[in-house]
C-alpha cells in the first residue's frame, strides 16, 4: 500500500524565492510584539503578574441602577491599562486597580483589561 501511495502523492514544487524588497530577519531583531518564539520562561514569567479582574468575576450577574456606576477591580499586571467593554475602548492610560465605568445598561457585557505589555484578562457578565 505504501508503494503505491508513492506513485499517488502529490509532486511538491520547491517554493519560489521572495521578492528582493522582502526585509528577511531572525525572530531576535524584531520588536517584541512581533516576536514569535519567547524565552523558555516567558509563560511561568506571565502568569505570575498577569493583569486579573478581580471584581466583578466571570459569570457575576448584578443588579443595574441607574445611580450606581460599575467598579472594575483589577490585580497584577503593568500599568497603565486599556479597559473595554464588548470590544469598545471605556478607559485608556489607567494606573489605578479600581476603575469607574458609570452606570451600564441593562445585558451582556466582555470585560477585558489590556496590560502595557500586552497581557490580557477577561470577564464575562450579565447586569439585569
Amino acid at each position: 500500500m505504501g508503494q503505491i501511495f508513492q506513485y499517488v502523492a502529490p509532486q511538491h514544487s520547491p517554493l519560489s524565492p521572495p521578492p528582493p524588497e522582502t526585509l528577511i530577519v531572525s525572530n531576535a531583531e524584531l520588536p517584541q510584539p512581533l516576536q514569535r518564539f519567547e524565552a523558555r520562561d516567558a509563560l511561568e514569567r506571565a502568569a505570575a503578574d498577569k493583569p486579573d479582574i478581580v471584581f466583578p468575576p466571570s459569570g457575576a450577574r448584578l443588579a443595574a441602577s441607574p445611580d450606581l456606576p460599575l467598579i472594575l477591580k483589577l490585580r497584577g499586571g503593568t500599568p497603565p491599562y486599556a479597559v473595554f467593554a464588548n470590544g469598545e475602548i471605556k478607559k485608556l492610560g489607567l494606573r489605578n486597580s479600581e476603575v469607574s465605568l458609570g452606570p451600564m445598561a441593562q445585558g451582556f457585557f466582555a470585560l477585558s483589561v489590556i496590560d502595557s505589555t500586552g497581557r490580557s484578562a477577561h470577564a464575562e457578565i450579565e447586569i439585569r
